[in-house]
């Protein structure tokens, strides 16, 4: 509803295509897009109508995306730190409790290190041998399994996309002109079309973004 209020001076209610919404709410954004607009006079638009828009939706937006940026940077670098670290500690670790198992029974633990046959170090050979070569992998599968069910990388990757892109929309906006009131209505057509292109434009990107979302939501866990 925000973004049908901010937008509703310089879209037609079915503009994007309203098709692209999920399909249980598809009525509910046609309802309340023409309710809007019968209500409302959309004929006239004026620079403060624009700087409400830009104001109550782009930086809102912006904000919102940059918000959601930071928390996903820093959600994948954790896990990504934890998977690329612990993938290949649990090589070496597997590959060492191998090594002393076949040792052990071949060889009857004649060339295995003298701290982990030490009976006065129990603590100390349980843990290489039989706490590391389980938590390590566990780690490490559980990392990459949580960057990929909670699309951490693309979120990361595209909210700061989003930010971008709501940025150039935001400087693509005229501002009012000097010595002009911020009251009145724009009759200029080349400045309405310019405005009706990019206001168009960032609706596009965000529905773009909440088709994104939907389908992350579905192959993964709700975010």
């Amino acid at each position: 509803m925000r973004g049908h209020l901010a937008a509703n001076a310089f879209l037609d209610p079915l503009f994007p295509s309203i098709g692209q919404h999920h399909s249980q709410w598809v009525r509910f954004a046609v309802s309340s897009a023409l309710l809007i607009r019968s209500e409302e006079n959309s004929s006239a638009i004026t620079y403060a109508d624009l700087e409400g828009y830009r104001k109550s939706r782009i930086k809102d937006q912006i904000h919102h995306f940059q918000d959601k940026a930071r928390a996903a940077e820093r959600t994948y670098w954790i896990w990504h730190s934890l998977s690329h670290g612990a993938a290949p500690a649990a090589l070496v670790v597997v590959f060492l409790a191998f090594l002393v198992k076949t040792d052990a029974n071949f060889f009857h633990s004649h060339h295995t290190p003298v701290l982990l046959k030490s009976t006065d170090s129990p603590w100390f050979s349980a843990f290489p041998l039989l706490f590391l070569p389980i938590f390590l992998p566990l780690i490490a599968s559980l990392s990459s399994s949580f960057l990929a069910a909670f699309d951490f990388g693309r979120r990361a990757v595209r909210y700061q996309e989003m930010v971008e892109a709501l940025e150039v929309s935001d400087h693509r906006i005229p501002p009012t002109p000097a010595g002009e009131e911020s009251q009145n209505p724009i009759a200029s057509p080349a400045t309405l079309a310019r405005i009706h292109s990019q206001v168009r434009r960032t609706e596009q990107v965000l529905l773009h973004e909440l088709v994104e979302w939907l389908a992350a939501q579905k192959s993964g866990f709700g975010h």
